[in-house]
């Protein structure tokens, strides 16, 4: 007969074990429609998880950070879904939320085209149309280490091997697709909403190793309403043009760089469209790999926000001579000549 304390202090007292999704509905029907995840003692776990004993719990909504940062979780794994309905043999490897959205790092040989993410993105909105049940199922590490190599999915049985044999191996699916993850979830993809929109492709070497494959990783913004999507989409589009507005003729190609930078993933585009324009080199591919290496040299293969103890024009100068043949000395932008050997 577990009892559980709610955040205001109230017990509710029942006489067999629950669901989080039982929990609330006693609460109020409003809220049992409007609940994603909740959290057992603190830690977050799907409204499907059975609560037998005493415990404290909080039920949370698209309105909380927690219900936020789990849609994007859940749109990366529709993502991943959509990917592998498209482009049959291409493997997934992780799939992480970051700040105003998610990523995933695939591996495949043919690079994606903006084409590409339209076709992925329309995909995505029928897989939440079909509304894939989401469960939960804890499995051997053997078992799981062998139904992914089954799969062809090298870099998901590497991962379950490197995971500490104190954890457990929990696979979740949507539908028939499923994926190793520690969660938590929605309880189907139709919760997800269709408030997404990926955003571009960049390079990501597999655990940040150079000596590994180069992986093409997926961007994408999730949000829980239109009306946030559309004023995110407005700002970036707000600042792109303000990059191409501020930049002074005085300024060198490195300052250009790391005053861009700073507003956000503007500066790669610029650069890749330079190279473009004057070597006629693939500018996708000079952004992939452009990104690749400031992430590398910047934070390792985990994407994390710039701190201001970072020397990011150091970086980004490093990442430049990397990129580009020590030769290639000019490049033109906006009409203007920049020189950064």
């Amino acid at each position: 007969m577990p009892i559980i304390k709610l955040p205001d202090g109230k017990d509710l007292v029942f006489d067999k074990k629950v669901t989080g999704l039982e929990v609330s509905e006693k609460i109020s029907k409003s809220l049992s429609k409007q609940a994603l995840i909740m959290s057992i003692n603190g830690e977050l776990k799907d409204l499907s998880e059975t609560i037998e004993n005493d415990c404290s719990i909080k039920i949370f909504t698209n309105k909380d950070k927690e219900g936020l940062e789990t849609i994007r979780h859940d749109t990366a794994h529709i993502l991943a879904m959509a990917v592998q309905e498209l482009f049959p043999g291409t493997q997934v490897t992780i799939g992480p939320v970051i700040e105003y959205g998610f990523y995933y790092d695939f591996s495949r040989k043919e690079p994606f085209t903006k084409e590409d993410l339209a076709k992925i993105e329309n995909r995505m909105k029928e897989i939440v149309d079909r509304n894939e049940i989401t469960k939960k199922e804890v499995w051997e590490r053997s078992k799981a280490i062998s139904h992914f190599k089954k799969k062809g999915e090298i870099y998901k049985a590497e991962i379950i091997e490197s995971i500490p044999k104190e954890e457990q191996v929990s696979i979740y699916f949507h539908g028939k697709w499923n994926d190793l993850c520690r969660g938590p979830h929605l309880s189907s993809t139709g919760k997800v909403g269709k408030f997404f929109k990926l955003t571009k492709v960049s390079g990501a070497y597999w655990r940040g190793d150079s000596n590994n494959e180069m992986l093409q990783r997926i961007y994408g913004t999730g949000w829980s309403t239109q009306k946030d999507l559309d004023n995110y989409l407005k700002r970036i589009e707000e600042a792109e043009k303000s990059n191409q507005l501020v930049i002074p003729e005085h300024m060198s190609l490195q300052q250009v760089c790391f005053s861009t930078w700073a507003m956000g993933f503007g500066t790669i585009s610029l650069l890749s469209a330079e190279v473009d324009q004057c070597s006629g080199s693939n500018g996708l591919v000079v952004e992939r790999e452009l990104f690749n290496q400031y992430n590398l040299l910047f934070d390792g293969y985990q994407w994390a926000p710039l701190t201001k103890d970072k020397d990011y024009k150091k970086v980004l100068e490093l990442a430049l001579k990397k990129v580009f043949p020590s030769e290639m000395a000019l490049i033109k932008s906006k009409g203007r000549e920049f020189n950064f050997s």
